[in-house]
């Protein structure tokens, strides 16, 4: 086994099945070390009997009598012949400033660090068998207490002349001997073959009992030694032989009674131990327990040390290897001894967490009173004694985790792990175990599943990507990497993009389309690609047997060249594609590398792809194509002549062509004729007059007609084939002093009675009236007649008084 720098073995632990029938893997909750530096020397020519656990030291009993104070890593800081025999306990006060020891000489032995002030060396009557300390031991005036047991339970206090002994607790020679007991706060707890009682300081009396739920006579406690583990401040475990009990002490509602001889006050509630999980037959007989916290300090998960078994009855009977022996142990090695953590599911159930088993030396089977557990819960390590070695237990490292992962084939666990924690990674990266997974998949066939990790683990690592994209290239899976393939930071070589644009051209020509128009052309060789996409669109003898093109897949094809073409600068290549299939591509590929020369003869090819577009870049080139020249060349399309200058006359040019926008108005657009007319004057008004005139446009007509200057025929339109006599009259009112068109409305009107009624209603004092009468033929019957000139009198005699008295009439 190699040794560390730090004076450690490293011990490779291996992973067991839960109890019963389940058989789940569970993954190892510890690193094993063996500890060494000072401490193996001693254990050549010694052998632990105890052990005690302090957040900043350890302190071990031996069976030669000796107390060893040392540190974490095995380095022995003091050391004490402290008794004739073999250290039955060990205890250190919770400051870590005193440790006490206890052992078959009947002698008591506590050693303090940096002060020597409270030592102590008494004899006892009868030897202890198991000890503590309390936790303010070192507070002066504390009474510097402890407490012992053997078959009693006795409180040692230092008085002022003498040490004063209470009895806790009498038991009686067939309860058999105290092996173990622990103080916490106001409780202490102890274990004979009856079971575990808590007693109560402050009550002065025993408040609960556990009893053992095991066969004492088969296991007792000489050689299934019990072991205590408060949980927090009232919950305590107890683990024996096989077996485990947790139990928690709560308060009563009923007033206590009872007198106290520790408190000079009665506690106000009795209290009683209630039990919270109780498991059976577990498949291990326990040396120690203890416990995990959880994020907040508080208890989450039992530990358990011991002998793996699935035999309760496998123990000899003798116990000539009880932990007070002082004879040394001579056995070999131990391949069964397991550390254990168990999360409680209900009272009687609970679920493995954890199973690792480790090798120790120097012990067997008979051997069990000999190991124990020390722990320091909070940090979750753990110190596992036998009487030839000390091991250590401190939780798994990331890159344990994502090693134990990696080995059980659980990569997406163990990258997931590694993505949590990647600067807790010492011996892996996140990129390292990302390829492990990867490569299990490619094993496995599963192309999809790991091409979804590529982008993560590769990332900006060129070489990487290249493997793959080699992988996949060899395995005909190209195109499933080739979405995921990265184009820049990093930017592969130019045959790994070949691959893609090769395999995606015989196999699928939309997205061959896909990445030529998606992908920076710099990226691979353009010619290659060429000449490939050319035979495959002319089905050239010798390229790789594919199914025949669709239209579909020819109109790509021939799209994808254009880009092509483009990029090699051959523009006229690529314009002629896109005219072809009258791609609207061909605008901005204009514009951009200023094609228009090349397509100034083509204006009606490019109105028929886009209307909008082609008048933009018309006029946009005018410089290089006059209006004129666009005007001839869509000579034979009207409706496009007629769209370009509208776009002309929005800028205010174009007027040349005034004539033949009223001609294309009146032919394709009349809403727009009558705007244009009164607009604009840059037109002959005679050709449009001809032309409104053949169209029957009589709206437009009149306003030609009017514009003209002749007044007369447009007043004759009104009258006589539109029939408005309204709007002629509007229409002379306009000319209000020319008589003459006056009377020419006159006459147009008397060959109609009802135009004579409108004239004489609607005409006012723009013509005289009498004028209109006189003017009617006496057989011609003029309905309202009667009506309109009574009408008209009142108007004039309206008139005729709002006229100032020193007007000149």
């Amino acid at each position: 086994m190699k040794e560390n720098e730090n004076g450690t073995d490293a011990l490779y632990d291996n992973s067991g099945d839960n109890h019963d029938d389940l058989d789940e893997l569970l993954e190892p909750k510890f690193n094993f070390e063996r500890i060494l530096n000072d401490l193996a020397v001693k254990f050549r020519q010694d052998s632990a009997s105890c052990i005690s656990v302090h957040d900043k030291f350890l302190a071990i009993g031996t069976q030669r009598g000796f107390i060893y104070v040392l540190d974490h890593d095995g380095h022995i800081h003091s050391s004490s012949h402290s008794h004739r025999c073999a250290v039955g306990g060990i205890a250190i006060d919770k400051p870590g400033n005193y440790v006490i020891s206890c052992a078959n000489d009947s002698q008591i032995s506590i050693l303090g660090f940096g002060s020597s002030e409270y030592n102590q060396n008494s004899f006892l009557t009868c030897s202890a068998k198991c000890i503590a300390i309390s936790e303010d031991y070192s507070r002066p005036n504390s009474g510097h207490r402890y407490i012992t047991g053997d078959t009693n339970i006795t409180l040692h206090e230092k008085g002022l002349i003498k040490g004063k002994e209470t009895k806790l607790y009498t038991g009686f020679e067939r309860d058999g001997l105290i092996t173990h007991v622990s103080w916490n706060g106001d409780y202490v707890a102890f274990t004979n073959d009856t079971g575990t009682r808590v007693f109560d300081t402050t009550l002065g009396k025993v408040i609960t009992l556990v009893k053992p739920i095991h066969d004492v006579k088969m296991m007792p406690s000489s050689k299934f030694r019990p072991t205590h583990s408060w949980l927090d401040n009232d919950t305590f475990a107890v683990a024996w032989a096989n077996t485990v009990c947790v139990c928690s002490i709560v308060a009563t509602t009923t007033p206590a009674r009872v007198p106290s001889t520790f408190s000079k006050t009665a506690q106000l509630y009795e209290k009683k131990g209630t039990l919270i999980h109780l498991w059976k037959s577990m498949p291990v007989h326990i040396a120690g327990i203890s416990f995990t916290v959880d994020e907040n300090y508080l208890w989450k998960d039992i530990v358990l040390f011991g002998i793996k078994t699935e035999d309760e009855h496998s123990y000899p009977g003798d116990d000539t290897a009880s932990f007070c022996s002082s004879r040394l142990s001579t056995e070999g090695t131990l391949s069964e001894v397991v550390l254990q953590v168990l999360e409680p599911i209900s009272i009687d159930e609970y679920e493995g967490v954890t199973e690792d088993i480790i090798e120790m030396h120097g012990s067997s089977r008979l051997t069990l009173a000999k190991f124990q557990l020390g722990a320091v819960p909070t940090d979750s390590t753990f110190f596992l004694l036998a009487s030839k070695e000390l091991i250590r237990a401190q939780p798994c490292s990331v890159d344990d985790h994502v090693k134990w992962c990696l080995e059980n084939e659980r990569y997406e666990d163990a990258l997931y792990h590694a993505r949590e924690h990647p600067n807790q990674l010492e011996e892996f990266s996140v990129l390292e175990i990302g390829k492990k997974f990867i490569d299990h998949l490619i094993s496995l066939g599963q192309f999809e599943k790991a091409v979804q990790l590529i982008p993560e683990v590769c990332s900006i690592y060129k070489e990487e990507w290249e493997y793959y994209a080699n992988e996949f290239e060899q395995q005909k899976k190209t195109l499933l990497l080739a979405r995921y393939l990265p184009t820049e930071n990093p930017q592969l070589e130019p045959e790994v993009y070949e691959w893609v644009l090769t395999a995606s051209l015989f196999t699928s020509v939309k997205l061959f389309k896909h990445f030529v128009t998606a992908w920076n052309a710099d990226i691979y060789r353009v010619g290659a690609i060429i000449d490939l996409t050319y035979k495959r669109y002319h089905s050239v003898k010798g390229v790789p047997d594919c199914k025949p093109l669709t239209d579909e897949d020819r109109a790509a094809l021939l799209v994808s060249l254009a880009h092509l073409y483009t990029y090699e600068r051959k523009y006229d290549k690529a314009l002629k594609i896109y005219m072809g299939l009258s791609d609207k591509a061909v605008f901005p590929l204009i514009e951009k590398y200023r094609l228009f020369d090349q397509v100034k003869d083509k204006t009606v090819d490019l109105m028929n792809i886009d209307q909008q577009k082609a008048l933009r870049l018309l006029l946009d080139n005018e410089d290089s194509m006059p209006s004129s020249d666009v005007m001839r060349q869509l000579s034979r399309e009207p409706r496009l002549q007629m769209l370009y200058l509208n776009r002309l006359f929005s800028r205010n040019e174009g007027l040349e062509h005034s004539d033949l926008a009223i001609s294309l108005y009146a032919e394709y657009d009349r809403s727009k004729l009558m705007p244009f007319l009164t607009k604009h004057t840059t037109y002959q008004i005679n050709r449009a007059l001809a032309v409104c005139e053949g169209k029957k446009y009589m709206e437009e007509t009149v306003f030609l007609l009017g514009r003209a200057g002749k007044r007369m025929k447009a007043v004759e339109v009104m009258v006589e084939d539109m029939g408005r006599m309204g709007k002629a009259i509007e229409f002379c009112k306009d000319y209000e002093t020319d008589t003459e068109l006056w009377n020419y409305l006159i006459e147009l009107a008397l060959r109609t009675p009802e135009h004579i009624t409108q004239l004489l209603t609607t005409s006012g004092l723009s013509i005289d009236p009498l004028q209109i009468i006189e003017k009617i033929p006496s057989q011609m019957d003029i309905p309202g007649l009667r009506d309109s000139l009574v009408r008209i009198l009142q108007d004039n005699d309206d008139q005729v008084k709002r006229i100032p008295r020193n007007h000149p009439q």
